[in-house]
This record gives C-alpha cells, sequence and structure tokens, in this order.
C-alpha cells in the first residue's frame, strides 16, 4: 500500500493497493484498490472505510505501522482515447523513484480498459510497444523502489 499525490504536487494525495500482476498479450494485468486520502498515514488504521481498507486489511491487522520506505515524484499525463469498441486511459508517468541506496528515472505507458473490448487496446499497446520499443513490466513503482 502506498500514498501517491496524483496531481503532479499540488496537494491530492491517493492511497493504492496492487496485487501482483501478470502480463497478457503484452499486457500487465493486476487487481488495484484506490481511494483518497489527506496526505501521509500513520496507520492502516488511518485509511477510509471502502474496499482498499477491506483489501489491506486481509493482509495485515488494522493498528500496523505504516513507514515511509521510498519516493515517488511523477509527473502524470492522462489521455481519454475513444476507440471504436471501447475507452482507454492512456497514462503517460514520467520522473523518479528513490530508495534508501539510490535512485532510478522512470518513463512509462499505461493503458487502462476503461469500458468494452479488451481486443482493441491490446492492439493498441502492440502498435505503441512496437513503434517506441516499449518493454511490457509486471512491477509496480513501489517493488521498483523496493529493489533500491
Amino acid at each position: 500500500m502506498f500514498p501517491t499525490r496524483g496531481d503532479g504536487g499540488g496537494g491530492k494525495w491517493k492511497a493504492a493497493f496492487k496485487l501482483k500482476g501478470e502480463i497478457v498479450d503484452g499486457l500487465s494485468i493486476r487487481e488495484e484498490f484506490e481511494c483518497d486520502i489527506g496526505g501521509l498515514l500513520a496507520s492502516v488504521n488511518d485509511l477510509p472505510f471502502g474496499p482498499l481498507r477491506e483489501k489491506v486489511l486481509e493482509f495485515v491487522n488494522e493498528d500496523a505501522v505504516l513507514f515511509l520506505q521510498i519516493t515517488v515524484d511523477m509527473q502524470r499525463t492522462i489521455l481519454g482515447l475513444k476507440m471504436s469498441e471501447c475507452m482507454v486511459e492512456m497514462v503517460l508517468d514520467t520522473g523518479s523513484i528513490r530508495g534508501h541506496n539510490g535512485e532510478v528515472s522512470l518513463h512509462e505507458v499505461e493503458l487502462e480498459l476503461k469500458h468494452g473490448e479488451i481486443n482493441e487496446m491490446i492492439e493498441l499497446g502492440r502498435q505503441l510497444q512496437s513503434q517506441y520499443d516499449l518493454k511490457p513490466s509486471t512491477l509496480t513503482k513501489h517493488q521498483i523502489g523496493l529493489s533500491l
């Protein structure tokens, strides 16, 4: 579970919990939970009631202490794409991830199916991958940070 500022640093924070994913047809697929929060949290007990909190409590108790392990500093651009059979959200993240022993730059493209058939999104992913030499990954920014 990790908090993020979702607006480029202007004060909007989100908590996210992402389960391990897999690569299917060149796309990373995983279950994710998010909710808005007011800032950094001290414990799981500070999470708002809802699906994210319920999922986190499957792994730890509500009094579990949270502490900062990594820093993710990203500029995020979100594009809504209407295709003939689906709606896709394309997210472009550019920035850095800092851990205890270093920092790494990251440029990430994420496609998320919002509505409709996945086949068009898969084809879009293939086109982007071949045109821009993109590499699929199941790693979250949190996992990358922990490796530092």
